[in-house]
């Protein structure tokens, strides 16, 4: 029947015919919106230009860039709650609010001073805003002249009707530079929809206009309504996420990798190749919109380090899809070869054999003819749920202009279709399907097997797709489902091929509409381009007939039955479990110069080594915590039911105001501030409900507890919606002054007045006022400051806080650029180590060199140790729970993953323990046979390079006060959560270092070959090492260096000798650099923690180091 002609044209005339019910009824069945666009991003970037020259706004030599946006969170409002879709396209028709804008930005490199003007679709001016410095000078005016300011050039040339808008709020803002800015809002008198205002915001700054900006103020409400709405797409989505993980991904690419390499069945080179060049292709793309990046760029970095910082991003971006992409299609095309003998093998459908024959072509066509019926389906799909069941999918434009800034605006749909079809059908069809084709050929009933797969895979491939914005939630779980099936069977039929086809030409359809609804110069060469390279596969099959001069049948030897494996190299001699060293490396000699030199670098750490921190400890448990809670709301009269829970945690640690004052104004000043207006380590007690309606349940109180008992500050939140006084400034001034007096103990008069912040809501007024305490603060940049809240006329809240420059912040940012660009990179370059050795260790095992007792105990251990630490650390993860999402929802998926990272990062170690304990690894025999010099060779050169670091950490100055780690006094448990901290950092480190010295080992032949490239290497590694926390460029230099220099000598004069030495030596390294805790305490039970911690690093290192030089 598929050999005859008349079975092809049949099916082209219905694909056909699909595709013209898809063209008639695709406006039927999605919701999309017609916006007449008549300004193109050229004239919005001239027009702008116009605007800001004469006004003179923005910075002087500036940079521009221009994009397109929608207002999704209006839109969402009105489709669902103020109209549906037709009040939306009425909006979109009327002149009081304008969804889609282009929006034309000026700024420079460095200078905070930037203005964004905005266009309607159809080049009307829609507004603006300029960012002044805070420092600028500017003139200080009354509210009332800069209200006039205001109104005047809002109706000049902007053409704003202000007869039509009632004043609702007005704010002011003494600027450090001496410039008072005012910010008024104006509310629509003669529109809403719904429940929200239409808004209109006027600024300025000094006496200059800064600002004119239309807005919707959607309601408090839907925000968390539509939060608890996408929280359950977000729970489906997250719950699909994890099964795929846990099915697909460990235990489909897993151990169906695992099995297949025993047998020798898998190909790895060619889905390398071809996962690093989709993973290529997508960060291609990421540079392809680089113009529309520039909309995000902070202006506080540097042009250089901006340009860093993405080409950092995408090439990690790269790195990890490589990476799992090559994992994912290694498994399917594997697990496919050897269930589908009769299928074409894949790496051959191009080869000159198979592309000229029937089977190609017909797979080829069969595939391009069912994205027709897939876009029908879909159709179809959409126009009956949308029409009959008011399923909700929110509206959108087929038209966006902002694809002309790319520059080849198909490459983005080319690589993202690519990619999602590549890996999502090798991942959902591939691997399960010809899973449980294995399965079943060695347990039986494989089409039990199968069909549970297919429908496994179809529920799994719905849900992951759950996270769209859809409702109801399940909607996209629901329209997947039968599509996976065709492509499942695709799979089952014809092959991974023809489902990869199908998917990526489906997706390129929909990801290219914008393309080819646009009219603009030069887009025609976009579409061709779209379409020649979507079309690939059959310029392939076409090429090769013309070689070859036939269209004959698939040759036999292109089939996966005919691909067999390379015959094994048999090795004659079994490899040694350890390499025992009989020459004396350990002299008396070197163990007194050790002994020496560790002596005196214990006392220079002694004596160099500061053990204080600079902050005090908390002294109080978490059930102190919450009595002091409890007792500050009965002394405000508040009783809570018991529905209200109580959430607790430790908040400390070094913030952006901290480091400031440290840098600027020294330790003394830091001291002087500390406790009063930079905040000190304390709990937060957070009283929250889920069982409210969710509009309600934004209603929390939260305290916070000094170290000792005493309340610090006391913050109420209600939710917009209840009712309050609607107060005038005046008065809310009073009400600020008096909190200021009885709650800080100020006099109001010795205070200057910075700012009032006005909030108009539905049925109140409320207010933020703040204060600059001058005569307390004793630098000349930053201010000390005191911020009272109020909500109608009730003080919510108040604390104090350090105003922190904004010149220094953006400075501040600019100089990390570089210390986290090399984080990152040695964060990278160390997941490649692991990932190489966990690489190395399957293969190992897969040739039986591999202790399966050490990945048991090391895999069971370390999950072990993650299980206890999330329960333990359980109260800091619920503190941050939404209230607006279900508590339960959050809870499981919190849960599920963190169970997914316990399995993963369990199995990751326990595969490298394994395949260490079986590496003939180099064993110092007069070490394994003399604990005392074993303790030497371990301790003193511990304490040597300990001394060292001390040492070269007094060349650097301390950029940022040492507060401790106060985080895990807001464990469950604190001294099981200090005794456990060091444990998953100080097992990670040993793999690492036996991986790494391990490595060179072998690779020079026990430093007996090619020593100057790996010693240069091991140089190098040391600033891998030293990479974890840069401070600074020279710090990092510094240290770096150090560790280089510390990694060649170790491995040169010690390590060789008797690698397992290390494993002791971290321990030592681990308990002394954590001494800090004994001397010092930050929290009740810290310096028992160290003890207990010390005293098991100690007992895991022997043991372990015991096991690794006797290994069974």
């Amino acid at each position: 029947m598929f050999r005859k002609p008349l079975f092809w044209i049949i099916c082209t005339l219905l694909a056909l015919g699909c595709v013209i019910f898809t063209w008639n009824f695709f406006p039927k069945a999605f919701p999309v919106v017609t916006v007449e666009i008549t300004m193109d991003r050229q004239m919005a970037m001239e027009r702008a230009e116009e605007i800001a020259q004469t006004f003179n706004l923005g910075p002087e030599d500036y940079r521009i860039a221009a994009s397109y946006n929608l207002n999704s969170r209006v839109q969402n409002y009105v489709e669902l709650e103020a109209g549906g879709a037709d009040a939306f396209r009425e909006m979109l028709d009327g002149d009081f609010y304008s969804p889609y804008t282009w929006r034309v930005r000026f700024f420079r490199e460095l200078e905070a001073n930037e203005t964004t003007v905005r266009f309607t679709p159809q080049g009307d001016p829609w507004g603006f805003a300029e960012t002044l410095p805070e420092d600028e000078p500017g003139a200080e005016i009354s509210a009332d002249s800069a209200r006039a300011i205001a109104e005047e050039s809002a109706s000049d040339f902007w053409k704003v009707n202000l007869e039509e808008f009632t004043l609702v709020e007005s704010s002011e803002n003494m600027r450090p530079g001496g410039r008072l800015d005012h910010t008024f809002v104006y509310e629509r008198t003669d529109q809403k929809i719904g429940d929200a205002e239409y808004r209109l915001r006027l600024g300025v700054g000094g006496d200059k206009f800064t600002e004119l900006t239309h807005f919707v103020r959607v309601p408090e409400a839907f925000d968390r309504r539509f939060e608890e709405l996408r929280s359950q797409n977000s729970t489906l989505a997250s719950a699909a996420t994890i099964a795929m993980i846990i099915l697909f991904g460990l235990i489909g690419c897993g151990f169906g990798l695992f099995y297949l390499l025993k047998q020798r069945y898998v190909i790895w080179k060619q889905p390398v190749v071809v996962s690093s060049i989709i993973a290529f292709l997508v960060m291609l793309a990421m540079f392809n919109s680089w113009p529309l990046q520039w909309m995000n760029y902070d202006t506080a970095l540097s042009y250089q380090n901006h340009v860093i910082m993405q080409v950092s991003m995408a090439v990690l971006a790269f790195i990890g899809m490589a990476i799992i992409f090559s994992i994912i299609f290694m498994a399917a095309e594997s697990l496919t070869r050897k269930a589908f003998p009769n299928h074409i093998n894949f790496w051959k459908l191009w080869s000159p054999g198979a592309a000229s024959s029937k089977q190609v072509l017909g797979i080829t066509f069969a595939a391009f003819l069912l994205v027709g019926f897939e876009l029908s389906y879909v159709t179809g799909t959409y126009y009956f749920t949308s029409n009959f069941l008011d399923w909700w999918y929110p509206s959108s434009a087929l038209f966006n202009p902002d694809v002309i800034a790319e520059y080849f605006p198909g490459l983005t749909a080319l690589a993202i279709s690519l990619q999602a079809a590549f890996w999502e059908e090798a991942l959902f069809r591939a691997i399960p399907i010809a899973g449980a084709v294995l399965i079943g050929q060695r347990y039986g009933r494989t089409m039990l097997w199968v069909v549970a797969a297919f429908a496994l895979q179809a529920v799994i491939f719905g849900a992951a797709h759950a996270e769209y914005p859809q409702l109801p939630f399940y909607a996209r779980t629901l329209e997947l489902i039968f599509p996976s099936i065709v492509f499942g069977l695709v799979f089952w039929f014809l092959g991974l091929y023809p489902a990869i086809l199908i998917h990526f030409w489906y997706n390129l359809v929909w990801f290219s509409l914008s393309i080819f609804a646009i009219s603009a110069p030069g887009i025609i060469t976009s579409q061709i381009m779209v379409i020649l390279l979507g079309l690939l596969p059959f310029w392939i099959i076409l090429f090769q007939w013309f070689r070859t001069k036939s269209l004959d049948e698939v040759p036999e030897n292109v089939l996966n039955g005919a691909w067999t494996p390379e015959e094994e190299k048999h090795i004659t001699e079994p490899e040694p479990l350890i390499d025992r060293e009989t020459t004396p490396a350990f002299t008396p000699a070197f163990l007194k110069i050790s002994a020496a030199v560790g002596l005196a670098g214990f006392l220079v750490w002694i004596f160099v080594t500061d053990f204080s921190k600079d902050a005090p400890p908390v002294e109080i448990t978490r059930t102190a915590a919450v009595q002091v809670a409890e007792s500050e709301l009965a002394q405000r009269n508040i009783e809570l039911d018991e529905s209200w829970q109580a959430f607790s945690r430790v908040f400390g640690g070094v913030g952006m105001d901290h480091r400031f004052i440290w840098q600027e104004g020294g330790q003394v000043a830091f001291e002087d501030l500390l406790g009063s207006y930079l905040s000190l380590p304390s709990w937060y007690v957070r009283y929250v409900t889920f069982e409210a309606e969710v509009e309600e349940r934004a209603e929390e109180y939260r305290v916070f507890i000094s170290r000792r008992d005493s309340v610090e500050s006391f913050r109420h939140m209600l939710p917009e919606h209840r009712p309050g006084a609607s107060i005038e400034e005046e008065e809310a001034r009073r009400i600020a002054d008096q909190t200021v007096a009885e709650v800080h103990n100020l006099d109001p008069e010795t205070l200057r007045f910075v700012s009032a912040e006005s909030s108009s809501l539905p049925e109140r007024t409320d207010w933020v006022m703040i204060y600059a305490d001058t005569l307390a603060y004793p630098l000349d940049e930053g201010e000390a400051r005191i911020r009272v809240r109020i909500a109608g006329d009730e003080v919510v809240g108040t604390n104090r806080f350090i105003h922190v420059p904004e010149e220094w912040s953006r400075q501040y940012r600019d100089s990390r650029t570089i210390p986290n660009t090399i984080e990152m990179a040695a964060n990278i370059l160390t997941l490649l180590i692991f990932l190489a050795g966990i690489i190395f260790a399957i293969v190992r095992w897969t040739k039986g060199r591999f202790s399966v007792r050490a990945f048991l105990t090391f895999s069971g251990g370390i999950l072990l140790l993650m299980i206890i630490g999330t329960y333990n650390m359980w109260p800091i993860t619920q503190v941050g729970f939404s209230t607006a999402q279900p508590y339960t929802t959050q809870v499981m998926t919190s849960i599920g993953f963190s169970a997914v990272g316990w399995v993963i990062a369990s199995m990751a170690f326990g595969l490298l323990a394994g395949m260490v304990h079986r590496w003939n690894l180099p064993v110092s025999g007069e070490l394994s046979q003399s604990p005392g010099k074993l303790a030497s060779a371990a301790v003193f050169p511990i304490l040597a390079v300990v001394g060292l670091f001390a040492l070269f950490s007094g060349f650097v100055p301390q950029s940022a006060p040492n507060m401790g780690n106060i985080g895990m006094a807001g464990a469950s448990i604190p001294l099981i959560a200090g005794t456990l901290s060091p444990m998953m950092g100080y097992i990670s480190t040993i793999l690492l270092l036996i991986l790494v010295f391990g490595s060179v080992h072998h690779l020079t032949n026990g430093w007996q070959k090619r020593q100057l490239l790996f010693g240069a290497l091991l140089f190098l590694a040391g600033f891998v090492f030293a990479a974890s926390s840069v401070e600074s460029v020279t710090s990092f230099l510094l240290t770096g260096t150090a560790a280089g220099l510390v990694a060649l000598i170790f491995y040169i004069y010690i390590l060789r000798h008797h690698t397992a030495l290390i494993i002791l030596m971290a321990a030592i390294y681990y308990i002394i650099i954590n001494a800090g805790s004994l001397v010092s305490p930050m929290f009740p039970g810290e310096g028992l923690s160290w003890i207990l911690s010390a005293v098991l690093l100690g007992a895991i290192a022997w043991f372990w180091h015991g096991k690794l030089i006797n290994p069974k």
